[in-house]
């Protein structure tokens, strides 16, 4: 559970620094739909990495025991997914590399379905 929620608040650091940071555009290196998607990916990736394994050791969560735990676990996951889905869609688009079908476009398409999703992972940490 540690590395989940370090995993987690790591994404909201780096989608911040993504998003702000002056340098980003400095590091797109390729141009093209498809080759600029795979470098912004790759941008957000570092970030990620680099404040996870900055976080992971000064991070403890504490998941509870047996069947609370299994579910606390599998809800950060399912949170942490939907998250991700919902940055592809909203902060780099995933459109020039594969359309999803219009149901989940329904569940994240959305300018409030994106708000949800950001704080969706927030709530179930402090269930």
């Amino acid at each position: 559970m540690n590395k989940l929620v370090a995993l987690l608040i790591s994404l909201y650091i780096a989608l911040f620094l993504y998003t702000q940071v002056f340098f980003v555009k400095v590091l797109t290196l390729t141009k093209g739909n498809e080759n600029l998607f795979w470098n912004h990916i790759a941008i957000l990736l570092i970030f990620v990495v680099f404040i996870f394994f900055i976080l992971q050791k000064h991070i403890e969560a504490d998941a509870g025991y047996g069947a609370m735990q299994f579910l606390r676990v599998t809800l950060v996951s399912l949170a942490l997914i939907g998250l991700v889905v919902s940055i592809l869609y909203h902060i780099i688009p995933l459109e020039p590399i594969y359309n999803l079908p219009p149901i989940v476009d329904k569940i994240f398409a959305s300018d409030l379905d994106y708000t949800l999703w950001l704080i969706a992972p927030l709530l179930i940490l402090f269930i």
